[in-house]
């Protein structure tokens, strides 16, 4: 799971910053990167989309896609991206 690696990664000292790509709810994952110490969380609800069920690959691909290009403009040591499967 993400969180167990962005734990791990603040506790080295970096900056980690995240995303949650796709799920049918973003609440409980995103909780669990704030409780894990990510310094930027991002997901789907950024893009305007308050689930990612019944989306064809384009608009997937472009949710990812801005997601990424939003974290890397981001002060940060290192970016994870996680999906719901």
């Amino acid at each position: 799971m993400a969180a167990d690696l962005i734990h791990d990664a603040a506790r080295m000292g970096m900056k980690v910053c995240t995303a949650k790509i796709t799920d049918t709810r973003s609440g409980p994952d995103v909780g669990k990167m704030i409780d894990a110490d990510a310094h930027e969380i991002l997901d789907f609800t950024n893009e305007r989309y308050a689930s990612t069920f019944g989306l064809n690959l384009q608009q997937l691909l472009d949710i990812t896609h801005n997601l990424i290009a939003r974290m890397a403009a981001k002060e940060t040591d290192l970016l994870i991206l996680e999906d719901c499967r």
